[in-house]
């Protein structure tokens, strides 16, 4: 199965990862002029819920690239797990010799050579996971608290992204020849605007910051898909 589904446009593509533990619902809603919008479904969830979800990014992002097509120009968005995920994608298209995006778009994510400050979640107790990921982020709705069942069926693409999360290391590599644009809240505790201005050193096309409102799910403010749309 296709991580992004059939195309039917002919015009340019904005590619979308999510956050962990995310699907494809918040890109859904979005309209962006001049480009088809194709969220990423991941494994364990929504239509590959009976998938097994990876827990380790370097396999991901390989078979990510061997999915996406690149026959037309296309831009690429990351929200917070899906920043690094996009960013691996396009260093490894440069090493395939790939087309690579004409823009990489990422939010509330900071930059991958920073050492994360939080401490991993993935592995711990459930009640602890459960805990840690509200404390942090606020990331698991009240109606999946409140259902065992619902949230049975949800825990284990979230934990599985988190693990992937706690995992990853940064390597060393040159500088990509993409623009980056950051996109930062000043509400959310996960990102420093320091942080977020570090994703600067690893482009030598351009580089832009953007500050916006919300919290750590800013992407599912009104208008969102506007500000992504003046860059494309």
């Amino acid at each position: 199965m296709s991580f992004f589904g059939a195309s039917t446009g002919t015009g340019s593509r904005l590619f979308c990862l999510p956050n962990a533990g995310g699907g494809t619902a918040d890109f859904r809603r979005w309209v962006v002029a001049g480009a088809e919008v194709l969220p990423a479904c991941l494994p364990g969830r929504e239509t590959r819920l009976h998938e097994r979800p990876y827990r380790s990014m370097p396999p991901l992002v390989e078979d990510l690239a061997d999915d996406l097509p690149t026959d037309r120009p296309y831009a690429l968005y990351g929200h917070s797990m899906g920043a690094w995920l996009a960013f691996e994608l396009v260093r490894e298209l440069r090493r395939r010799g790939a087309r690579l995006p004409v823009r990489l778009i990422v939010a509330a994510r900071h930059a991958p050579q920073v050492p994360t400050r939080t401490p991993p979640l993935g592995r711990l107790p459930q009640q602890a996971f459960l805990d840690g990921m509200q404390e942090r982020y606020g990331a698991i709705p009240d109606v999946l608290l409140a259902d065992p069942e619902l949230l049975k069926a949800f825990l284990p693409a979230l934990r599985a992204d988190v693990v992937l999360l706690d995992d990853y290391r940064y390597t060393e590599e040159p500088a990509l020849d993409v623009p980056i644009d950051v996109f930062h809240a000043s509400d959310d505790p996960t990102v420093t605007r320091a942080e977020a201005e570090a994703w600067a050193v690893q482009t030598t096309a351009g580089f832009a910051l953007h500050e916006v409102r919300g919290g750590h799910f800013f992407l599912r403010e009104p208008g969102f898909d506007d500000a992504i749309a003046a860059l494309l």
